[in-house]
């Protein structure tokens, strides 16, 4: 296997294991985890990416949040999913009626996912993380504590089964309805793909190594939750098959969407 994938697969498992092991809120782990992932991809980046790998990353980032945060209202508007505070309290900040530790969440996956295929692509070299350094980091979030500027955010109001999952409103599917928008993309953009396989393959694997752990610990600690009737109900360790499925699919289409746009904007293949 490929000697980034498997450092960065190390250093998600490793920051995932720091951030449960400390029992961080919702704000740090984002931090910790995802801001830990963002930092090692634009360093092994930062020497071998030409200046239009660059202008491709920031255009991706800005037009992947556009989308994230429409998704994110529309989620938080059908009541998809829920956000709570049982365990440690949210910062109690909102915007468009979900907390900030959310866009924090989705702005770093915009970094990460197009970052991580271009540097495979391009077979860049790790970048150096010293293991001194990532503890001085560890230890500086875990003395952190966010206080509640507003009122926390408190959970839905709703029938609740058990921990990580809810009932309201009529059954639906929505959360599987996105998925299949999502796959049907991917299928659309399929022949005209020219990137790497390989380098898709390994992206896919490092996304799923940082998101998964912090979905389940996050699941585990009350910050956020699904409403059972917004899913087809199917759970494995309380996580949404579609919930599984976010970790592959939306990845998988990034890298065809980096791909295409590359071509049609600087004329080459990534």
């Amino acid at each position: 296997m490929d000697r980034t994938v498997l450092g960065a697969a190390a250093l998600a498992l490793s920051l995932n294991l720091a951030a449960a092991s400390l029992r961080l809120s919702y704000q740090w782990s984002v931090v910790l985890v995802f801001g830990g992932m963002v930092l090692f991809w634009l360093l092994t980046a930062r020497k071998g990416l030409l200046p239009s790998d660059w202008k491709l990353l920031g255009g991706f980032f800005l037009f992947s949040n556009v989308c994230t945060l429409g998704l994110e209202v529309l989620m938080m508007k059908l009541r998809v999913w829920g956000f709570g505070d049982r365990v440690y309290p949210l910062t109690g900040w909102t915007f468009l009626g979900a907390p900030v530790e959310e866009y924090e969440y989705w702005a770093a996956c915009a970094a990460i996912v197009p970052t991580s295929y271009l540097v495979l692509a391009r077979r860049l070299k790790p970048a150096t993380v010293e293991p001194a350094f990532l503890a001085k980091v560890v230890e500086w979030a875990s003395s952190l504590h966010l206080q509640a500027k507003t009122d926390p955010v408190q959970y839905v109001d709703a029938e609740e089964t058990e921990v990580g999952q809810f009932k309201q409103g009529a059954k639906f599917p929505v959360y599987a309805c996105i998925q299949l928008a999502i796959l049907a993309a991917i299928i659309a953009l399929v022949r005209r793909y020219h990137g790497s396989w390989r380098a898709m393959g390994g992206c896919v694997l490092c996304f799923f190594l940082t998101a998964f752990p912090n979905e389940f610990y996050s699941i585990r600690m009350d910050f956020w939750d699904y409403n059972r009737q917004r899913m087809l109900g199917i759970f494995f360790l309380k996580i949404p098959l579609e919930g599984w499925l976010m970790y592959y699919l939306p990845a998988v289409l990034a890298c065809m969407m980096l791909d295409v746009a590359n071509r049609r904007f600087f004329g080459k293949d990534v």
